[in-house]
């Protein structure tokens, strides 16, 4: 996900318009991948890229082994092309900004928000209303209403905040849209961009040059763009490694997902500073990034799209079905930690056993986050995932059942197992408890590594004395 810092002009190829920005077939405004992906190599490959290598491939020298161009892809005299590592989606425009006499607020689509996986998919019915942030106010409703020409008041929805996936310095933002109709939201086609003026001054006379007044189309500034970046494992290429001219020390670098990650990332990251498009200069282009959990919630298997990621512990999350929303916001916050989460509703499916299919996210599971309400107390799944889970601890010995506490129950009302545990709680503020959860996890697989590595060397003592 991305923020517009500044406008964003990427200029379409369009000759009765050269100044305009690209457009999609429906009129809304994006970011090529082309140039997502030319912008981030370029800023990549200030780092990593072989001696001699223009940046782009067409001059790599030989042998072959360049990290720009093995990931970006290449193209010269020595060895013909090569297709690239990684595959970038256009960057649409998810979020508009709107200013009105009464303030500025963002508009969206039921069908961009699902599409992105931004927001649960919603009812059939609910997709036919609108809905509003809870910082719209009547009037902003009421002056958008005027805009579109509506001659009648349409139905609306109150957007839950806590079902909100994307980055926590966004979550404003989102209190602050108005979700229409993909029809409504076109209708606003006016909005999607804005315009401005420019005067090219010559450097040695500081006066203007002939024919230097242009105007120049953007995407306005504060607008909240989607992509998607897709890594292919590069031993499928027959890559092993990478060498690193760029670097004094590190030289070779494995090739491998988890580096090619962060070689993209090291461009990913420069955009917030140098931007994208070719009018940096003139105050255009800056984006700041965030990554979002994908739509599935566990890493996929298939050896060509592997996730960047390690040991990753994964999460099993017991709740009640009337804290559901909790759930659902708890998850995705989970996977942005790059932990795996376990969430019935994503692994339970129509002709499943639910006992058998349960138990297997317990027997599995590094930890059991357990959402502790009055309502999940009274749950008898709830119990037995509990006791199920008790069980596990006492057999391996090693702490598994992280309780979250949704309000500030009365402890001595909980099970006697509960009773004696560190809990973490999610009210007043969610972020602080979820805050500490993740530290207590992680804190948790440091311990589990170091018994592991005791084990280790106590091992390796122990058979070398009866060597």
């Amino acid at each position: 996900m991305a923020l517009a810092l500044e406008p964003i002009h990427i200029g379409s190829k369009s000759k009765s318009a050269p100044s305009a920005t690209a457009r999609d077939v429906d009129g809304f405004p994006f970011i090529p991948a082309s140039s997502l992906k030319g912008s981030i190599r370029a800023l990549s490959s200030r780092l990593f890229k072989f001696e001699g290598c223009d940046g782009k491939g067409w001059h790599c020298p030989q042998p072959h082994k360049c990290p720009s161009c093995s990931i970006f892809g290449f193209a010269n005299f020595h060895a013909g092309t090569a297709s690239s590592l990684v595959r970038f989606s256009s960057a649409n425009v998810v979020l508009i900004p709107i200013k009105s006499e009464f303030g500025v607020f963002w508009v969206s689509s039921w069908y961009r928000l699902t599409k992105t996986g931004l927001a649960p998919e919603p009812s059939q019915s609910i997709k036919k209303h609108w809905a509003f942030g809870e910082q719209i106010r009547k009037p902003q409703i009421e002056w958008l209403t005027n805009i579109l020409k509506l001659n009648f008041s349409p139905k609306i929805e109150k957007l839950s905040t806590v079902e909100w996936i994307g980055p926590s310095d966004l979550q404003e933002t989102y209190e602050r849209t108005i979700v229409l109709d993909e029809y409504s939201l076109s209708s606003l086609f006016s909005f999607f961009t804005g315009r401005s003026t420019s005067i090219s001054i010559d450097g040695h006379t500081g006066h203007a040059r002939d024919g230097s007044l242009f105007e120049v189309e953007h995407i306005n500034r504060m607008s909240v763009l989607c992509f998607e970046i897709i890594y292919i494992n590069p031993i499928l290429h027959g890559i092993r490694e990478f060498i690193n001219k760029k670097a004094s020390t590190n030289i070779e670098i494995p090739a491998d997902i988890e580096h090619v990650e962060q070689i993209i990332k090291t461009g990913i990251e420069k955009l917030k500073f140098y931007g994208i498009g070719g009018k940096r200069s003139r105050g255009y282009g800056r984006l700041n990034i965030w990554e979002l959990p994908t739509n599935d919630l566990s890493c996929s298997e298939s050896p060509f799209i592997i996730p960047p990621r390690n040991k990753i512990p994964l999460i099993f999350i017991s709740y009640s079905s009337k804290d559901i929303s909790v759930a659902r916001r708890l998850a995705p916050d989970l996977q942005s930690e790059q932990m795996n989460v376990w969430l019935d509703e994503k692994k339970i499916f129509v002709g499943d056993s639910i006992h058998q299919k349960v138990e297997e996210g317990i027997s599995k599971c590094d930890y059991l986050i357990l959402i502790v309400s009055k309502d999940s107390m009274k749950s008898s799944w709830v119990q037995d995932e509990i006791n199920a889970i008790r069980n596990r601890e006492k057999s391996q010995g090693s702490t598994i059942l992280l309780p979250a506490l949704l309000s500030n129950i009365d402890i001595d009302g909980l099970p006697a197992l509960l009773r004696d545990r560190k809990v973490t709680i999610f009210a007043p503020k969610y972020e602080d408890g979820f805050r500490e959860l993740i530290e207590s996890i992680r804190e948790h697989e440091k311990r589990k590594q170091t018994e592991q590595h005791n084990h280790a060397n106590a091992a390796d003592t122990k058979s070398r004395a009866a060597d």
